[in-house]
Parts: structure tokens; C-alpha cells; sequence
């Protein structure tokens, strides 16, 4: 009986010596837990906002690049020649302008790095531009 006894005190000391050490093992686990998450969220959070930010420069970036071309493009006197053209009837001087006007829009294409194509398409549906190269693309 006497081994019993002793027995039931050494496992009773061990379920409370247990219990003592996996209590504040617990907590500290959940402790960490919530600390790490919250750091993740708001190290993600402080991430995502700098993307965004980066992004948004970048699209104003591009956005100020398009327009600008455009407006060079709209405001050169070459191209608004061959925007205005009435009839369009294959003669020399008529392919000459095309050929010119295809020649300005390969070098805005080459002034704007952001460019891969420009077309400029008049009233008579008559279009001009660089040829479609898939080696560029």
C-alpha cells in the first residue's frame, strides 16, 4: 500500500508540475502568435501600400508619355496634311506623303520608349504606320 501511495503523490506532482509548465508555455505561444500576426499584417499592409504607390507613379509616368506623344503627333504639320487628304487615288505624290508620314511615326515609335506601334487612321479609313513586326512584341 505504501508504494501506492507514493506513486499516486509522484504522479499527482507530475500532472501539476504538467500542468504549471504547460499553462505559461500556452499563453506564451498564443502571446507570440497574436504578435507575429499582427507584425505580418501590418508589415504586408506597409508593403502593398508602397506597391501601389510605386505603381501609380509608374501608370502617371506612362500616362504623361502617351499624351505627350500624342500630342506631338497631332500638332505636326506632316501628319495633319495627310489627315487631311480628300481623295485618295494612287499617284506619286500621294505615296510619298504616306511614305513620309509612315517614316515620322517610326521615329515617335523610336522617340518613346514606351511606344511599340503608332497608326493614324484618317475620314477615308486610309491607315499608316510601321508594319506589324513580331519580333518586337
Amino acid at each position: 500500500m505504501k508504494i501506492k501511495k507514493t506513486s499516486s503523490i509522484r504522479s499527482q506532482m507530475v500532472l501539476y508540475f504538467s500542468i504549471l509548465l504547460i499553462i505559461p508555455l500556452l499563453f506564451t505561444a498564443i502571446y507570440v502568435y497574436v504578435t507575429i500576426e499582427t507584425g505580418l499584417k501590418q508589415s504586408y499592409s506597409r508593403h502593398q501600400s508602397g506597391s501601389v504607390e510605386i505603381l501609380a507613379s509608374e501608370i502617371e509616368v506612362w500616362r504623361q508619355s502617351y499624351e505627350d506623344i500624342s500630342l506631338r503627333i497631332f500638332g505636326d504639320r506632316l501628319i495633319q496634311q495627310f489627315l487631311q487628304v480628300n481623295e485618295w487615288a494612287p499617284n506619286v505624290e500621294l505615296l510619298s506623303l504616306r511614305t513620309d508620314v509612315r517614316n515620322r511615326l517610326v521615329w515617335y515609335e523610336e522617340y518613346n520608349q514606351y511606344v511599340r506601334a503608332i497608326y493614324v487612321l484618317n475620314d477615308h479609313s486610309m491607315a499608316t504606320g510601321r508594319l506589324f513586326d513580331p519580333r518586337i512584341y
